[in-house]
């Protein structure tokens, strides 16, 4: 398991964001959530652990960055390759 948090207070006012990770073999599963500006942005994700060095991570979170202050649903992907350590 692993958990992070942070509480902070700036110019927009307070903001809040979490999150939890979990290993379960080779899957990671991840979830968070963002409050800022009044608005609670939830996140979940999974890391796929294909190799000790390359890995595959989605992810889905709730944004609203457009000025319009839209709230959206953003995706995100990504391959992650673990350079070889030399000894």
């Amino acid at each position: 398991w692993s958990v992070e948090s942070e509480f902070s207070h700036g110019m927009q006012g307070g903001s809040f964001h979490g999150g939890i990770e979990y290993r379960l073999g080779a899957v990671d599963l991840r979830g968070g959530g963002r409050y800022a500006r009044g608005t609670w942005h939830p996140s979940a994700g999974a890391g796929f652990n294909l190799s000790p060095r390359i890995g595959f991570d989605v992810g889905a979170f709730g944004t609203s960055a457009t000025i319009e202050r839209r709230r959206d649903l953003a995706l995100a992907v990504s391959m992650r390759i673990t350079p070889q350590v030399r000894r």
